[in-house]
């Protein structure tokens, strides 16, 4: 093969190169990373339609406060998990694009079946709409692959991360779940009351007492003072109609409280819990409890004086 034969195969070879570099490029650079874009300062309402056909439901922004509405039921929110779904929402930038094909929708779960959709607002106009999917999980790798897509556009995007398990909370994710929230240091009476008994315990300067005088074991009852200090629900009451009878009841009494924490224990009409649990701190939340839940926490816990 002579030099000019070379030469020209050269050149076909380089010009190959340069194509496909340029395609490439054009390619990469029609690819927006970030799916969605929008100010969350600006958004006031967010309607939610989980996946697998549960009830929708909607968040509205009145105020500083944001409240939870499903059917007809209304919580307020709190504003801690609002922020982290606008947080999250921000953070979505995509990988790659893994399809257009409808008919693979569903092995990305980002059909309206699979999918959780999103729809963003501020007032009556729309600022955002994305379905979120599936998720995976790399063991080898230890890392997480999450699925979404705009509503209304036919790519489907992976996203590296748990945005999917972030973004797919469900209804009682953004209720109040607390119970208590004391500095423990501000406590200086606590009274504990069953049928047809109570117990008190009163602290005078770091000293605590029982009606008789005698100390508490200062171990035994910075321990409790530290389990009861901050207690949040996990499993919600349906209906208040839930709840039996009035079992127990505890009394929190301290300085710098705008009022004191009662939380009382009820039985359960539902036979596949024993307790229903509520705090004066939560008007809204009723909770479900075994005997080794936020009812031990409660109640077993508390140092009552030795027989």
């Amino acid at each position: 093969m002579n030099n000019k034969t070379l030469a020209i195969v050269f050149g076909a070879l380089l010009l190959v190169y340069l194509l496909t570099k340029v395609l490439s490029g054009n390619r990469e650079r029609s690819f927006d990373p970030n799916v969605i874009s929008i100010d969350t300062a600006a958004v006031n309402r967010i309607m939610i339609h989980p996946a697998q056909g549960e009830d929708q439901f909607e968040l509205l922004k009145t105020g500083a406060d944001w409240q939870l509405q499903k059917n007809s039921e209304q919580y307020q929110a709190t504003t801690t998990s609002v922020s982290a779904l606008l947080s999250n929402m921000t953070r979505i930038t995509a990988d790659r694009i893994v399809s257009k094909d409808t008919e693979k929708y569903k092995d990305y779960a980002v059909d309206d079946e699979g999918g959780t959709r999103l729809e963003l607002f501020s007032d009556q106009k729309k600022l955002g709409d994305i379905i979120v999917g599936r998720f995976n999980f790399n063991q080898a790798t230890r890392s997480g692959i999450s699925y979404l897509k705009k509503s209304d556009e036919p790519e489907v995007y992976s996203v590296e991360g748990f945005l999917s398990m972030s973004l797919s909370q469900g209804f009682d994710n953004y209720r109040n779940k607390t119970l208590t929230s004391i500095n423990a240091g501000d406590l200086t009476k606590i009274t504990i009351e069953g049928v047809g008994d109570a117990t008190t315990v009163v602290r005078t300067d770091s000293i605590w007492r029982y009606p008789s005088g005698m100390e508490v074991d200062s171990a035994v009852i910075a321990s409790y003072l530290n389990t009861v200090r901050s207690v949040t629900g996990s499993t919600f009451v349906n209906g208040r109609s839930d709840a039996g009878e009035r079992i127990k009841w505890l009394k929190l009494e301290g300085n710098n409280m705008a009022a004191p924490v009662e939380i009382v224990c009820y039985s359960s009409q539902d036979t596949s819990h024993h307790f229903v649990i509520h705090s004066s701190t939560n008007e809204e939340g009723y909770f479900f409890s075994d005997s080794s839940g936020i009812y031990s926490r409660f109640f077993d816990k508390f140092p009552y004086p030795a027989n």
